[in-house]
């Protein structure tokens, strides 16, 4: 959604003057309010079976603006403070209102003093922006403007007000309210826009159920068992956010209210088969720690002794030493054996939104975050390791063989790197042990790894960079990894040290993965130094920098290095600047350093910086080309940041990326049109620039008909992308440079 704001009163703008070091102050022309994990206002609805909560504003939502203010230069007269702005759309409308509540820290008197509009910005120094949203129904604002807190609860439903009704994801929208709590926003989009991001204030709890043994007769019968009722005993439900925190904390107990809280179960039916059978349940909780959780559930089943007749049995689990943690997801794990009664109950903790990769793995806390210990090679196991067993397995290990004499390996969860049951990653320490299994020549070619979960390679908040953990990197010089490495858009955070894949070979693709926040990296891009595999919808965010090496006459870029021949990106793009060092014959480039093979629609939004002292061989998009097989096929950089690199892309047309303003950028047309973004028709369908999402249709069509030029042509590759070319469309959202989702 699109907040329009007015800015009245032109004469009182001069007579505070313009902003520090400006010549004149620029109005702000907008606010777009983002939810965390990226998701504009405006984007499409989601199925309700992966998202929870609520993902955008919607009509009738309130929100409450309690400080806006500059906080480099600050002018006195547009510092609000106490003063509450809210936000309402009409039904039936697309755009709203901003209006003051006079009730809340104005008056009719103070009209002269506080000006009627939000805020105005000189469009570059950042902003204090500090505010709630509040879902349909809208109650009275609890907000004391003295100690500056707001005191929300849970709503209670039921008879005399007996439980927290969370039994539907509409139910558990009107309790989801969202903050923003930001230092360090400055208006985007050329100076017109400022984003407000707004991330979940309360936790999510995730309950996922395994069930077995229910029937004498197995699988046929177990697959008939369900889980129903699933209720958290006993659960606060007032809590506070201070304007000074990014999330709230629950009252004290002495001023709480604890209630039952019934669960949303979206599946009724449960996911799976027999004994693979899960059910999921979602409701939102009030943050805390050392947190001792009873589970109350119901289990309705066949008879075994007469399977025409069901039965329902009542369970009760407790969890104890939870965390809930304000902006993210608990999931509690219950593996629930009919056969000896046994409940084994365990949690892992994740950012709130996730893609749901159901999980039979142990119990217990997963971390995520990378350790120095992680990586010392006596703390975890390799497949061939004499202590990698079921019992101690770090990750994979060899359970037996085949009928070939084969060994069969698997993970700890129990899967054989299938297309069907691929291996899962799920913590740090297992994300090491795969770099080291292609390290010692194990190339996964053929088989399936996911990444089940985000992962931080950096704590961050390291005091020196001392005390940085290096990422070893998937494989190394001659051992390449070569199988299907599928990110489920997943994210991997504080990247630093090696490129997260040492190489790539011919055999691989690596897809739907995001870096953020990437800190250094010693090699030629981040995702790869040498490229041959498939790259689709990998996204990465934040500026890039090379560190020093040895040999400065080297090509890099963003994501990859070399890119060779047949190895191609699709659907893949750098928000950020690139900074890296090359002299002599190296080049930079916004994307790839030096392009052999195939670029479709992709695109770069930022600078590139030579470290080095002669400062350039920098180029947007692509460094160095194959004047014989580089194609770029619709692939764009930002005009606005590097203007003068024009003329080197229109060079080639097809062979480099192509220059368009931010405002064609971040629009509607850049991902959707149907017609070609440049009034240009090249002598190949490849020549053409089209919008990103008909460049991929109209590429992937081509790889059906072997329309495509021999450099382009690795078949494996084709064979992917005609099985999951519409995995790799753009998402529009307004003011937003675009990304797969």
């Amino acid at each position: 959604m699109i907040c329009a704001l007015c800015l009245a009163g032109c004469d009182k703008e001069e007579a505070n003057g313009p902003a520090e070091g400006t010549d004149q102050a620029v109005g702000l022309a907008g606010v777009e309010a983002v939810v965390q994990g990226g998701l504009a206002t405006r984007a499409p609805a989601l199925d309700k079976e992966n998202y929870v909560g609520r993902s955008a504003f919607v009509d009738g939502d309130q929100m409450v603006l309690t400080s806006i203010k500059r906080t480099m230069s600050p002018i006195a007269g547009f510092s609000y403070k106490g003063i509450v702005f809210d936000h309402r759309v009409d039904p039936g409308q697309t755009t709203g209102v901003w209006n003051r509540d006079e009730g809340k820290g104005w008056t009719e008197a103070d009209a002269d003093q506080v000006p009627e509009r939000i805020y105005w910005s000189d469009a570059s120094n950042p902003h204090t922006y500090v505010g709630y949203s509040l879902p349909l129904p809208r109650e009275t604002f609890a907000w004391d403007e003295v100690d500056l807190v707001y005191t929300g609860q849970l709503r209670a439903l039921g008879t005399g007000d007996a439980y927290v009704d969370h039994t539907s994801n509409e139910r558990i929208r009107t309790d989801d309210l969202l903050l923003t709590y930001a230092d360090d926003k400055v208006a985007e989009t050329g100076g017109s826009v400022a984003k407000l991001y707004f991330s979940h204030a309360l936790a999510n709890v995730r309950v996922i159920v395994n069930i077995s043994s229910y029937s004498a007769s197995g699988d046929a019968a177990d697959s008939k068992t369900v889980v129903k009722n699933m209720v958290l005993k006993d659960t606060p439900v007032k809590y506070q956010w201070n304007q000074l925190s990014a999330g709230v904390t629950a009252l004290p107990a002495g001023q709480n209210t604890t209630l039952d809280t019934w669960m949303w179960n979206p599946r009724p039916e449960g996911v799976g088969t027999g004994v693979g059978k899960q059910f999921y349940f979602y409701a939102l909780a009030v943050p805390g720690k050392g947190i001792n959780q009873t589970l109350t559930f119901d289990v309705r089943y066949p008879d075994p002794m007469n399977p025409s007749v069901e039965l329902t049995r009542t369970y009760a689990a407790t969890c104890s030493g939870l965390e809930y943690r304000s902006g993210h997801c608990t999931t509690i794990h219950v593996s629930l054996s009919h056969e000896d009664e046994e409940i084994t109950v365990g949690a892992e903790y994740m950012d709130w939104q996730y893609v749901e990769s159901p999980d039979q793995g142990e119990l217990q806390k997963n971390p995520t975050l990378l350790t120095a210990a992680m990586l010392e090679r006596a703390n975890f196991t390799i497949a061939t390791d004499d202590k990698a067993n079921e019992d101690d397995a770090t990750w994979l290990y060899v359970s037996g063989k085949d009928e070939q004499g084969r060994d069969v390996v698997v993970d700890r969860y129990g899967n054989t790197g299938s297309e069907s049951k691929p291996y899962l990653i799920g913590t740090a320490q297992q994300l090491v042990s795969f770099a080291y299994e292609v390290k010692s020549g194990r190339t996964f070619e053929g088989q399936y790894v996911v990444l089940d979960t985000d992962l931080v390679l950096q704590p961050e908040l390291f005091a020196s960079a001392e005390d940085q953990v290096n990422w070893c990197g998937v494989g190394d010089e001659g051992h390449v990894f070569e199988g299907y490495f599928l990110g489920g858009g997943r994210t991997i955070r504080n990247l630093k040290g090696s490129p997260f894949f040492y190489a790539l070979g011919a055999h691989a693709v690596v897809e739907r993965l995001t870096f953020s926040d990437v800190i250094e990296v010693d090699g030629r891009g981040i995702v790869t130094n040498e490229n041959r595999a498939l790259i689709a919808a990998v996204y990465a965010n934040g500026t890039i920098r090379q560190g020093k090496p040895a040999n400065k006459e080297i090509y890099s870029g963003s994501l990859v290095g070399t890119n060779h021949a047949d190895g191609g990106l699709i659907s893949c793009a750098h928000v950020g600047n690139v900074e890296a060092w090359a002299i002599g014959a190296g080049a930079i480039g916004g994307l790839v350093g030096n392009n052999q093979g195939a670029l479709v629609s992709c695109y770069h939004s930022g600078k590139e910086k030579n470290l080095a002292e002669d400062g350039y061989h920098t180029y947007a998009g692509v460094g160095e080309y194959d004047r014989e097989n580089s194609y770029a096929f619709s692939c764009y950089f930002n005009a606005d940041a590097d203007p003068d690199k024009t003329d080197y892309s229109v060079l080639e047309d097809g062979r480099l990326c192509y220059p368009l303003g931010v405002t064609v950028m971040q629009s509607v047309k850049f991902v959707e049109s149907g017609s070609p973004l440049i009034d240009y028709t090249g002598e190949q369908w490849w020549m053409n620039h089209l919008s990103l999402n008909l460049a991929v249709k109209t590429f992937c069509e081509h790889v059906k008909t072997g329309d495509i030029p021999a450099s382009m042509r690795n078949d494996s590759h084709a064979d992917w992308i005609k099985r999951n070319q519409d995995s790799y469309l753009y998402t529009y959202s307004p003011g937003a440079f675009p990304q797969v989702r």
